[in-house]
């Protein structure tokens, strides 16, 4: 290859990098997208701590209130449903 070849090549890649780069600063940042991020957090939170909840109904459901609140794998649920709601406060 030539020189200048070579050189048109360096400068197309680093204009459209640039150009990516301008465009991501510009809208990616924006704050309806920051927005729009937050309330997707919010709501895979609130979906996790929904999951928890539900797992520990289905334990109560076949074991009794009182087994199931004696199983380990309860506890670990209760916890995790404690967590997920604390997150969510935040």
């Amino acid at each position: 290859m030539k020189l200048p070849a070579i050189l048109t090549a360096i400068i197309s890649v680093g204009v459209i990098a640039g150009g990516v780069y301008t465009l991501d600063a510009t809208y990616a940042r924006d704050a309806g997208v920051c927005r729009i991020e937050q309330r997707l957090d919010r709501k895979i939170r609130s979906d996790d701590a929904n999951r928890w909840r539900q797992m520990m109904f289905q334990l109560e459901d076949r074991y009794g209130k009182k087994q199931a609140e004696q199983l380990p794998e309860y506890r670990e649920f209760q916890r995790q449903w404690e967590n997920a709601l604390r997150e969510l406060q935040r």
